[in-house]
């Protein structure tokens, strides 16, 4: 496949058949949740291992590769709103800068594909924004969700394949990736390290003490422990080595209509009374700290 290729294809490829040809990029890296053989893209639109077992990909370009029933607790309105945010908004630019060049440094280093996964990706925003204007990288965002997966499937341009997968058993082979990715979500060290090459980064973004404080203190829920952070950090070095942990703290503006689509996105503001939303929105702080901490450490060579 020539550099670039899977970027656009053109306004006559509906969203599965940009579905397929991303995911024949990933061609014998996906491996099989259920008996974890290598698996194979067949024209039609399915993936096939050896043993037989076959995922179809939806009519929205994702794969539903889950081997059982999942209760979510996010909805469409949830991951409408987090698109919203971190796309259309200054809130998380900082993020994406810092973490964009981090592997920019990366990527100078090696030659072919630069292959991001992204675990617990969501409607897959935040891929979509670090895969912007990078050409020869390629993304694979999973999720839990369903919805989030297929909210994912509107990033029509992003090199990416999208697939709803249990994070304790990633459809991806061993040695897959050049980067694994979790920002403000859990992590499965043991398989972040199974699916890494060699020498390849791990970036977790955690939230810092004064994340989205103002938030916090409009409904009364309890700021941040200082040693929940040590406490994250320290697993992440158990797991990692060359550990290094950066700050990134920002306070952008926000305005009524962004306090809104924050209500419906934080789970900060989710047990609040609708009354107490609609008060946010109209007398919320006109500004809001955005204190991430971006974690990143390499598997042994």
């Amino acid at each position: 496949m020539m550099k670039g290729q899977w970027r656009r294809w053109g306004d006559h490829v509906n969203k599965k058949e940009r579905g397929i040809r991303n995911l024949y990029a990933w061609n014998r890296l996906l491996s099989c949740p259920v008996c974890q053989g290598s698996v194979s893209v067949v024209p039609e639109g399915r993936l096939v291992c050896g043993d037989g077992h076959s995922f179809d990909v939806a009519r929205q370009g994702y794969v539903n590769v889950l081997t059982g029933a999942v209760n979510s607790a996010y909805s469409k309105e949830l991951f409408h709103a987090r698109a919203k945010v971190i796309q259309e908004t200054p809130l998380y630019r900082a993020l994406h800068k810092n973490v964009g060049k981090l592997m920019d440094r990366e990527a100078k280093k090696q030659d072919g594909v630069y292959r991001i996964g992204d675990f617990g990706c969501g409607e897959g925003s935040h891929l979509a924004l670090l895969l912007e204007g990078r050409s020869n990288w390629m993304g694979a965002g999973l999720d839990l969700s369903k919805e989030g997966i297929q909210a994912a499937t509107d990033h029509e341009d992003t090199p990416a394949v999208w697939l709803a997968a249990d994070l304790v058993n990633v459809p991806l082979k061993t040695g897959s990736l050049d980067v694994a990715l979790t920002i403000l979500s859990p992590s499965n060290y043991k398989e972040m390290k199974r699916v890494l090459k060699p020498g390849g980064l791990a970036v977790k973004v955690i939230p810092g003490p004064g994340y989205m404080k103002e938030i916090r203190d409009f409904f009364q829920q309890n700021r941040r422990d200082a040693k929940e952070n040590e406490a994250l950090i320290s697993r992440f070095e158990e797991a990692f080595d060359d550990v290094k942990a950066v700050s990134v703290k920002t306070a952008p503006a926000v305005t009524a209509p962004l306090r809104k689509e924050l209500c419906r996105m934080s789970p900060l503001a989710w047990h609040a009374e609708e009354g107490e939303k609609e008060r946010y929105e109209k007398e919320g702080a006109a500004r809001l700290t955005m204190d991430l901490v971006v974690l990143t450490g390499r598997l042994p060579q």
